[in-house]
């Protein structure tokens, strides 16, 4: 259990660096400005998690300015340690903050979670009570759907579902649900979709076309009670009518569920491609005519796809054979005309790897190489990957990297706990340039970038010295 635990807090912080560097700008702002009043876009995957070949057409007038300092050591002091989840909605960002006991990982007992908003990206206010008015819910998550914001508050053994109409006050919806694991929201077809996790009687479902009125929809893991936490950002990648949602299952390998209209699911793929150490399955982006499907694995990252459905194929096996705690997890993103994928090492903090004192080089050139940083990898048809760059880009202390685009222009946001997180930027894909680097933390975790109202705006999450946020805007 206590394993189990660690994974989802190190996958969570992977994640919540996801939520704000992937298509967070195409979804929720349109030429840098949010949407009008009364549309609602959530991004707790900042997007689905990955651009596809198609939606909303970008500009490609870069953002030009200078990075300046906006929030340090956390919004209301040291304990707002990361970002769980964004939306927007009435012309402002919401974001929920996770509140934890310093130098830890785990949110402290009595330490609600909050809900931050801004309408410039500069100044933030806190709206509602810190936890829903409960200490104990410490983790909230929130989404914009229709006319409302949306918010699960998950305490110890609780779930329950909260709604706002103006973005100030919530009242509860729904619940309290028993439950002992992660909950997350999805719109399937025009549905809003509410999944509880639940560790010994499996997952459960309820859907709503309203967003008032709630019908259990899937209860005990479709069948079976070890399929019990969904592993997928938000916004579902879809092909052909289906949505993709991952499922997490420890004892037989993660599942691929879809469904047409949010009421109705089946398995698309289970037993982790027969390879039961494939646990945690997510359904990332789509790209020309596949699914791409990430699969975590101690062994190295795995990467499925699939054209209809039904019929899976393997295109990235076993972390490309690296060395052992090497690309374990990965993210993949579209970028003119071709699929780039970042292969992630495990936290040399966790275990025992000694710092190093490379230099830090460049992103351009260099093959296969020593050393342990992330890895980005290129395949114009989704299968034929070749290395772009070093590892690293130069510098092992890059052990993890996410990525997106703004403006036409490639980002990459790699964590560094030893010389500073830092953001590279790219115009062709193939050459880097060293773009911004953060405050050297050994306690930094994690990071995301946004494009906000008109300018980027980094956070840095670090739970020692709380959420720091630079932006950089003219």
């Amino acid at each position: 259990m206590e394993t189990r635990r660690v994974l989802h807090v190190f996958v969570a912080l992977l994640l919540a660096g996801a939520i704000l560097s992937c298509s967070f700008v195409t979804q929720v702002f349109t030429g840098g400005n949010p949407k009008p009043s009364g549309q609602g876009t959530s991004s707790e995957d900042g997007g689905s998690g990955q651009s596809t070949t198609g939606g909303v057409e970008e500009s490609c007038e870069p953002i030009v300015g200078t990075w300046k300092p906006v929030v340090f050591h956390g919004l209301t002091g040291r304990k707002n340690t990361w970002i769980m989840s964004s939306a927007i909605f009435d012309e402002y960002v919401y974001s929920t903050i996770a509140t934890v006991l310093s130098g830890s990982l785990q949110a402290g007992p009595g330490t609600g979670g909050e809900i931050w908003r801004t309408r410039d990206g500069i100044t933030w206010e806190m709206v509602g009570e810190s936890g829903m008015g409960n200490p104990e819910n410490v983790h909230l998550i929130i989404s914009a759907w229709g006319d409302r914001l949306y918010v699960i508050a998950q305490g110890p053994q609780l779930f329950s579902l909260w709604v706002s109409q103006d973005g100030q006050a919530f009242h509860q919806l729904q619940g309290d649900w028993p439950a002992n694991d992660g909950a997350s929201l999805h719109v399937v077809n025009s549905r809003l979709v509410l999944f509880i996790g639940n560790l010994e009687e499996g997952l459960q479902a309820w859907a709503s076309s309203d967003g008032e009125c709630f019908e259990k929809v899937l209860e005990g893991g479709m069948e079976d009670p070890t399929n019990y936490h969904t592993t997928s950002l938000p916004s579902l990648p879809s092909l052909k009518d289906w949505s993709y949602l991952g499922i997490r299952n420890v004892a037989k390998g993660g599942e691929v569920w879809r469904s047409r209209d949010g009421l109705s699911w089946e398995r698309s793929l289970k037993g982790g491609f027969d390879d039961p150490s494939n646990d945690y399955v997510m359904p990332q982006l789509t790209y020309g005519d596949h699914v791409y499907v990430v699969a975590l694995n101690p062994n190295g990252v795995n990467v499925f796809r699939t054209a209809d459905g039904e019929q899976w194929q393997k295109v990235v096996e076993n972390g490309f054979g690296l060395a052992e705690h090497q690309a374990t997890s990965a993210w993949l993103e579209s970028y003119k005309e071709a699929l780039y994928l970042v292969t992630n090492n495990d936290d040399p903090r966790a275990w025992g790897a000694a710092p190093s004192s490379a230099s830090p080089g460049t992103g351009s050139g260099g093959g296969q190489g020593g050393g342990t940083g992330f890895r980005l990898w290129k395949a114009q048809d989704g299968k034929s990957w070749q290395q772009v760059g070093k590892p690293g880009f130069g510098n092992p202390n890059n052990w993890s990297a996410v990525m997106n685009r703004h403006r036409c222009v490639f980002y990459l946001v790699a964590t560094n706990n030893r010389d500073g997180n830092q953001v590279w930027r790219s115009t062709d894909g193939e050459n880097w340039e060293l773009f911004f680097t953060a405050p050297a933390s050994q306690t930094n975790y994690g990071h995301g970038l946004s494009e906000m109202f008109d300018g980027l705006e980094y956070f840095g999450y670090d739970t020692a010295n709380g959420v720091q946020i630079w932006r950089y805007a003219p």
